[in-house]
């Protein structure tokens, strides 16, 4: 046996069934804080050793959480691609019903300006019948349903609805 003045001078717990605890017999090597301490039990190496056993429980506990995460998370990730999908269905959606809309418009645009040339000209060949009656030449009455004044109207309606159509369809 080792003197006691020069043993560790840490308590350690014999083996057995009853607990009891003796000072710990091996020569001390390391003095920390005015004790001396062997190499086993040298602050220095308790705390490295209880660090390097804590990181690998906290490594297994994270594995055994995930384990029984996994099923959670998986179903958050699965609702938020869900969303996102509805979402980006949602946008193109109503990106196909502008698209729509303005071909729409286009269609009514191109329909209007259609319509006010076809009163254009009926005005233009109704004044022309209008002054061939006139002047007494071969043209029928009945040809000759609208006076200029009732066309010329109609056209200037026609025009500001097609400026107002324009003007709100941007």
């Amino acid at each position: 046996m080792t003197d006691p003045t020069t043993r560790c001078s840490v308590e350690v717990r014999e083996p057995g069934v009853w607990p009891r605890y003796h000072q710990c017999k091996r020569k001390a090597t390391v003095q920390d804080g005015g004790k001396l301490f062997c190499t086993t039990h040298s602050p220095a190496k308790v705390t490295e050793r209880k660090a390097k056993a804590e990181a690998k429980w906290r490594e297994r506990n994270e594995f055994e959480r995930g384990k029984y995460e996994a099923p959670r998370l998986r179903a958050e990730l699965t609702e938020a691609i869900r969303q996102r999908d509805e979402a980006i269905r949602d946008w193109r959606e109503t990106a196909i019903e502008r698209n729509e809309a303005q071909m729409q418009r286009d269609d009514a645009v191109r329909l209007l300006r259609g319509l006010v040339e076809e009163l254009e000209s009926i005005c233009t060949c109704n004044a022309s019948m209008a002054e061939e009656v006139l002047e007494g030449t071969d043209v029928h009455p009945w040809e000759c349903e609208c006076p200029e004044p009732w066309a010329q109207n109609h056209i200037d309606k026609a025009r500001a609805f097609l400026a107002n159509f324009k003007e709100d369809s941007r």
